[in-house]
């Protein structure tokens, strides 16, 4: 599945898998971001605190269906 373009400016968005730090533990949540303005979304990547977690499909699925 394919990123589709920022909804508020066009502009060509990126993925990132990105680590956390909280004491001795790791954890991660899916980055997406545009590269010509500043929206954002970060969605979790694991289970870490109980949190509800996506897979890179899922969390690019989000970011698609954003809306202006």
């Amino acid at each position: 599945m394919n990123l589709k373009i920022c909804p508020f400016c066009g502009g060509d968005p990126k993925i990132e898998k990105i680590s956390y730090v909280d004491g001795n533990c790791h954890y991660f949540d899916w980055s997406i971001s545009c590269n010509s303005c500043p929206a954002t979304m970060r969605i979790a990547a694991d289970c870490y605190y109980g949190r509800e977690y996506f897979t890179e499909e899922e969390a690019i699925g989000f970011w698609n269906r954003r809306k202006k």
